[in-house]
Formats: C-alpha cells, sequence, structure tokens
C-alpha cells in the first residue's frame, strides 16, 4: 500500500525528495482537480507519508523543498515529526490522541497563526502516524494545515523548526505599483492584501517596500499551505516580470532567546566591584563597564575552584564616560520580544522622554499602538543597559543615559519575519538612529533584506543626505550544541553585496568574563554545558562573517525583578550604547562609519588567530568591543586612522614629546593626553601659526598613552609610549 501511494504522484515524490533541486511542476492553485479528488486530509497525509518513509530510507538525507534567495535556489528541510494545523476560530483542539503516538499537542495561541502542533513520539511507526493524524481530523476541528521546516535533521527537541503560514511577503519590481497591477497579481494568485506600505515612508527606487498578502484557499483544501514554498517558485519565475522578491513569512516557534536563563539576583554582601565610582545597586554586577576579575558566580564556592575573571574583559565603557559621551539626544530603537513600562514611575528613567507615538507593537499587521506593561522581556531588559540613568543609587546604570528610547515589539514566544518588515517600516518612519534587535534566524528573508537596504539608503536623513540607520543584531546561541555553531544568522551575517568587507548590519558574537567566546554555563560553579539543564548563557553562535564581539554572559539587570539577562539581550544592547555614544559625539558619522569604528576598536583578544583584510578570527570576529578605542578612531596597533594626521608628526626625546606642524598651523587646536584607559591627564590649546608643540614627559610613569588632537575642521590621534 506505501509503494503504491508513493508511486501514485511523482510529482509530489518529487517536491518531497532530496536528490533533486529542480523546479517543481506540481500545481498548487485552488481549482487543480488532482487536489479536490481526494478527500480533505488525504493529500496532506500523503505529502507527510512521502516525506518521513523518504526520511526512513536507509542512507537517505531527509527530504528538502526551497524558494528562491536572491535569485538562488535556497533549501531547506522538512520537519517530519511534527505537524501543524489551525482549528476553526483558531482555538486549541479539544480531541483525544493516541499518546503512545503523539508525545504532546501544543496550542500557540499567543502566536498568528493560533496554530496546534502534534509532536510524534521517535518510537512511532509512519503508519500510527499516519492513522492519528486521520483520528485528529475526523473530529471537523481542523481548518488547515501548515508545513513545517527546519535548517538541520535534528528532531523538533532541537527547537530548530520552524512554520510556513499562509502569508507572502512580496517586493514588487516597481517601487509604487499601481491598484490595477496588485489586483491582478492577487487575482492570479488567489491572494488577498493583508498588509501595504507605510505612505509616511521615503520615497524609494528600485524595488517596492515590502507588501504582505494572504493565500487564500477553499474549504474543502486545507492542504493548500503545504504548497507554499511551490507558489514562491512560480512567482519569482513569472514571466511578466512583476516581482522582485518574493519570500515565506517564516514564524518562529520560540523566541530567539532561551526563557529559562533569568533567575533572581541576591547580591553578596562580601564582594563588591569599583565600577569608575557608580553607585548604582546593580552596577557592578554590570561586567561589561568594567571588569575587576569579577566573579560570574557571585561568591559561591566551587570544587574545584573557578577561575576569576580576567582584567580588563569589558567593553570600556567607562573610559568613555570619561570623555563626557552620554549619548545625548540620539534615538535608540529597540526591535525585540517582550513589553515595555513606559508610564509607571522609574527613578532609572526619569530623563527619558517617554513618546507614546514611538511605542508599537507589530506582531499583528498593520501595526497597533503598544499598550504600557509592567511584565518585562526582552526590550526591557536592553533599555535597562543602554539608557537607565547613573548614578542615581539605584538599579543598573545606562551606557547612553541621554539617549532617546523607543520600542517596537514584535512578539512574545514567537517571531515572524512579517512583524519584522512591519518594525523596519515603522522604525524608518520614526527616523531612528539606532536599531537593537534580537530577532534572530537561521533563514535568509528577501524581503527582510530589502528593508535593511532601505534603511541604509534613506535612514538618518537629513537635509539632502541619508546617514543610514545604525543596525545591530546578534548572532544568536545554540541550545543543543556544546561547541556553539559557525553557520550565519540573519540578519546579523547580512551583507547586502555578498561580501564579507561590506555588511550593513553589525553582528554581535557573546564573550565571556575571560576574553573568550562564551561557551554557556549553568547556575552554580560554570559547570560544563550539558543540554537541557538551566543556564545562566549558552554557547554563542559564532564566525568571521560576524562583526564584533561584546561582554554578554552572566550580566545582570534591573528590571522588575533583578535577574541574569539572556546573552543575546546583553550582546546587542552593549553595542547598541556605544554606537548612541559615538553618535552623541558626532551625529554626521554614517552607519557604515559606526561599523568601522567599532571594528576597527576591537581588541584582538582571547588568543585566537586574527587573520585576513579585516583581522577577523572565526571565534571573535574583529574582537571584543572597547568603546574609548573606538572613540578615539582607531585601533591600538595601528599609528594613526585620519589621513589629516600626516600634516603633523610626533617626535621624542628623553624629556618631551613634540608635535612637529609641517606647516603652520592654519587654525587653533585643542589636545588631550589621555591614558590608555582614556583617563584625561592634560589639556593643550595650540594657536594659530603654530609650528611645534612640546608635551612634557615628567610626572608620567611608563606606558601607552594618546594624544588626540581637534580642531573645526580636523580631528587625528596618535598613539605614543615612556
Amino acid at each position: 500500500m506505501l509503494m503504491s501511494l508513493i508511486g501514485w504522484n511523482k510529482k509530489l515524490t518529487s517536491l518531497y525528495n532530496n536528490q533533486t533541486m529542480k523546479k517543481v511542476t506540481t500545481n498548487h492553485k485552488p481549482q487543480t482537480t488532482e487536489l479536490i479528488l481526494f478527500p480533505r486530509v488525504l493529500l496532506p497525509l500523503l505529502l507527510l507519508m512521502i516525506s518521513i518513509f523518504t526520511a526512513y530510507k536507509a542512507g537517505a538525507q531527509a527530504p528538502t523543498t526551497w524558494w528562491y534567495n536572491n535569485g538562488v535556489p535556497d533549501s531547506v528541510f522538512l520537519q517530519t515529526d511534527v505537524f501543524s494545523f489551525r482549528c476553526f476560530g483558531g482555538v486549541a483542539y479539544t480531541g483525544g490522541y493516541d499518546t503512545t503516538v503523539i508525545d504532546s499537542i501544543v496550542h500557540r495561541s499567543t502566536r498568528p497563526d493560533a496554530a496546534n502542533d502534534v509532536f510524534f513520539d521517535t518510537s512511532s511507526t509512519l503508519p500510527q502516524r499516519l492513522a492519528a493524524v486521520q483520528s485528529i481530523d475526523s473530529t471537523g476541528q481542523l481548518e488547515v494545515f501548515y508545513l513545517n521546516i527546519s535548517t538541520s535533521t535534528g528532531s523538533y527537541s532541537s527547537n530548530n523548526w520552524y512554520t510556513l503560514d499562509n502569508k507572502i511577503l512580496v517586493n514588487f519590481s516597481t517601487a509604487y505599483p499601481d491598484s490595477l497591477a496588485i489586483d491582478s497579481f492577487m487575482n492570479k494568485y488567489n491572494l488577498s492584501l493583508y498588509y501595504e506600505p507605510l505612505d509616511s515612508l521615503p520615497i524609494t527606487t528600485g524595488c517596492s517596500y515590502t507588501y504582505i498578502f494572504k493565500y487564500n484557499l477553499p474549504s474543502n483544501q486545507p492542504n493548500g499551505f503545504m504548497y507554499i514554498p511551490e507558489l514562491l517558485q512560480d512567482m519569482y519565475e513569472d514571466t511578466s516580470n512583476v516581482i522582485c522578491v518574493v519570500s515565506p513569512n517564516v514564524v518562529n516557534i520560540r523566541r530567539t532567546m532561551s526563557t529559562n536563563i533569568g533567575v533572581p539576583f541576591e547580591p553578596n554582601p562580601e564582594i563588591t566591584y569599583d565600577v569608575c565610582g557608580v553607585n548604582d545597586a546593580y552596577a557592578q554586577h554590570q561586567w561589561f563597564l568594567h571588569n575587576d576579575f569579577y566573579d560570574t558566580n557571585n561568591g559561591i564556592p566551587c570544587t574545584p575552584p573557578i577561575a576569576p575573571g580576567t582584567v580588563g574583559a569589558d567593553a570600556h565603557i567607562c573610559e568613555c564616560w570619561n570623555q563626557g559621551l552620554t549619548g545625548n539626544g540620539i534615538k535608540v530603537c529597540t526591535i525585540a520580544t517582550g513589553d515595555v513600562d513606559f508610564v509607571t514611575p522609574n527613578p532609572d528613567y526619569v530623563n527619558q522622554p517617554f513618546d507614546p507615538s514611538t511605542m508599537w507593537d507589530c506582531t499583528v499587521q498593520p501595526c497597533v499602538s503598544l499598550v504600557s506593561n509592567p511584565a518585562t522581556g526582552a526590550a526591557m531588559s536592553m533599555w535597562s543597559y543602554i539608557a537607565a540613568l547613573r548614578n542615581n543609587n539605584f538599579g543598573t546604570a545606562g551606557i547612553a543615559e541621554e539617549c532617546i528610547l523607543s520600542q517596537i515589539k514584535i512578539g512574545d514566544n514567537f517571531i515572524s519575519d512579517a512583524s519584522m518588515i512591519a518594525a523596519l517600516q515603522k522604525a524608518l518612519v520614526l527616523k531612528v538612529d539606532v536599531i537593537v534587535t534580537d530577532y534572530v534566524s537561521p533563514i535568509f528573508s528577501g524581503g527582510i533584506k530589502q528593508e535593511l537596504f532601505n534603511h541604509f539608503e534613506y535612514g538618518r536623513a537629513t537635509h539632502a543626505a541619508a546617514f543610514g540607520t545604525v543596525i545591530i543584531a546578534s548572532s544568536g546561541h545554540t541550545e543543543t550544541n556544546p561547541t556553539g555553531t559557525t553557520m550565519s544568522h540573519f540578519p546579523a551575517c547580512y551583507n547586502l553585496n555578498q561580501a564579507i568587507e561590506e555588511p550593513e548590519v553589525i553582528g554581535v558574537i557573546a564573550s565571556n568574563v575571560y576574553d573568550k567566546l562564551e561557551s554557556g554555563w549553568q547556575t552554580g560553579c560554570q559547570a560544563p554545558y550539558v543540554p537541557n539543564n538551566t543556564y545562566y548563557s549558552y554557547p554563542a553562535n559564532y564566525g568571521s562573517q560576524y562583526d564584533v564581539a561584546s561582554p554578554a554572559a552572566g550580566c545582570y539587570d534591573a528590571t522588575v525583578q533583578p535577574a541574569v539577562t539572556p546573552q543575546d539581550v546583553t550582546q546587542v544592547a552593549v553595542v547598541g550604547g556605544v554606537a548612541a555614544l559615538l553618535l552623541g559625539d558626532n551625529p554626521n558619522l554614517s552607519s557604515i562609519q559606526i561599523r568601522d569604528q567599532i571594528r576597527n576598536g576591537a581588541d584582538k583578544v582571547g588568543g585566537y588567530n586574527y587573520t585576513g583584510p579585516l583581522q577577523h578570527s572565526t571565534e571573535l570576529a574583529a574582537g571584543r568591543i572597547n568603546c574609548i578605542n573606538s572613540y578615539l578612531g582607531w585601533a591600538l596597533n595601528s599609528n594613526a586612522m585620519d589621513p589629516v594626521a600626516e600634516i603633523v608628526k610626533i617626535g621624542s626625546d628623553n624629556n618631551s614629546w613634540v608635535l612637529l606642524f609641517k606647516k603652520e598651523a592654519s587654525e587653533d587646536f585643542d589636545g588631550l593626553l589621555l591614558d590608555l584607559r582614556g583617563n584625561q591627564l592634560k589639556k593643550m590649546s595650540i594657536p594659530k601659526g603654530a609650528l611645534t608643540y612640546r608635551i612634557s614627559k615628567d610626572e608620567i610613569s611608563t606606558g601607552i598613552y594618546f594624544i588626540r588632537l581637534h580642531s573645526s575642521k580636523s580631528s587625528m590621534v596618535f598613539k605614543i609610549s615612556k
């Protein structure tokens, strides 16, 4: 029986057979006779059966499906041990099921698709699974079926699988398609318009902003969503050339960071750490600010003893504060999961001009106004790191306390490409300067790519220039691989030109208190990583395709209940805070310049091999972020970053350093002598017309120092030593 059914339809077999990547010719359209001749459940069962059978064949790989990304077929695996469906009205399934075949049925009530996920027992047989699904369908509760995909061949327990719902993301080849063209497109593919770009978006050229359509199904064909990948193929290959990019709506069934790593924080009175003299209650446990042997176990005695952290394994935020950097006026938008409280009085946010018009919920499209909620999520943790008021004897110390916060919510226990697209469009309308996001996906989205490109082209528009929005995203983590993974996660790895030299998103890897790649650690004594245990952190995703590493693992925030913050949140918040500091000092820096300053200023730590034109390592990319290096504008292993510095040379004798101007200084210069931590040792005033300027070495100890010169027209930095 099994073999006869498989042989019944070669087209379906080709769809689920990993041996071919050729165009699938099965007709997906509602009127097709092949689909409606069979009972409502038989065809999806047949598809499931074929996919499972293929996976069961000795030596065979899991079956695949595909669509076009950047014009190239992009293959994904089918998740054969999960079967998803929606009940009428989006309610939970209430019928019975065979517990010897099915582990559980979970209703995702907060997801837009409101799916019920059937998780098959790993020991169940193919006929048992088919019979179980038939039994569920016989209750009459099922409305539609959904396709589940993955980037690996693991079981559902790995949490590395995703659902394709009935939404389709389209960028037309015309920037502003007329209504007749859109109507014709919808009629051709049996679609309805779900979301159209905002009228207030900047005028664009080339591909359009992203539209979102729904694929409509007749009531007697609940299986049609199984054909979404094929529908995407047909659209892209359409000879009418109306499509620039077409993508599925990928729904992530879990948050981009784990929800089980937050634990109540109880300060240990026996240990204290000096964080540049700030008095905030939890600042001493924000070790990314300043790290002097920070103990992530908070004084818990361990056998064998755990080595303390590495001095200086931090983002050197204190040194930037010493330069007066505050992020004044820079608009930082968190595009993140969870809620924020922007109404309840909070001493950490007394200086925040919270504007309800900048708070949005894009879990549905079009976005709706975000309701202030004391419940915390990723965004609230980000806020506590980025902009909490410093030195108020309360909570945390924000990196850029004078920046202006906003939030766009993209989910709770789910995220979707559609939510991210709507959020990016809303952020472009809000004209934010910096976006910090916890959105992570191993599946590339052409629609999101187009919106990122729009931010690069039209973000931070001033007069006739657009400096580009600074976008910061996490590389993510793995919960199942003790060594982490180098797989590229989107959009942190995104680069417009498919060249590592030009990524328009700053992708951030997590580093630890030892200036190493974060490898994950358990509560109490940093026990070795074991999947499915409770953790403070997880092994970080890594690779030279990202931009920089940031201290992240085991840091504390102070939202409603102080707790360890998931590393995905911390690492992007730290970099976002640094970006705000740099832009506050010079708002006319482009997004590329900010990226380069952050990347060039990173410390080459960890003992890793930094190679190639970008001097990247596999483990920490450009290295661990260093705020003061980035502010000064050059890396420690360079002589000067600004070509303007060539107008000045530096000489030295036993008693002094001497600035030698090639010609008389054409304007007044201000100067600073700084130590390695950015502390100001001396101010200098060099008048117009000067040829030389002498700086005494007296009362300065042996070490490395910086000289920073600044005028109305130029800025330059020198490294000097005694």
